[in-house]
């Protein structure tokens, strides 16, 4: 699903097919399920970003993290990445989707080190 769309949110897969440098506010996380607790997060972040006249846009991650930090100990998810994504894009709300492969390297950045790299794609309001 590399630079597709769902609806009116783009899905991407890599930062480089970030298409603007506009103001962006972001969440982050995995968002297994994309339960009721995951929308209203959404939901906020996207009224804030709305206010701020910023584009909303969700980070995840494919694999699991656990998968790559511990792959002795398999976990079980909710939705398969397409189901999260089309459930993510279902919601209506979201400019992009930004869905990063989670590997080692990317385990190994700091927190600063990783909005870092964000930063060099999105223009970040904070």
């Amino acid at each position: 699903m590399h630079g597709g769309t769902m609806g009116t949110t783009q899905i991407i897969s890599q930062l480089t097919d970030v298409a603007s440098y506009d103001p962006t506010v972001l969440t982050i996380g995995f968002f297994d399920g994309v339960h009721r607790g995951h929308q209203q997060l959404i939901r906020k972040m996207v009224d804030f970003a709305s206010q701020e006249g910023a584009r909303a846009v969700l980070v995840t991650f494919w694999p699991h993290p656990r998968n790559i930090l511990r792959p002795e100990e398999p976990i079980h998810l909710l939705t398969t990445r397409e189901e999260k994504l089309e459930l993510l894009a279902g919601l209506g709300c979201l400019d992009t989707v930004l869905v990063m492969p989670f590997t080692s390297e990317l385990a190994q950045l700091t927190p600063q080190a990783y909005l870092e790299v964000l930063n060099k794609y999105f223009k970040l309001q904070v």
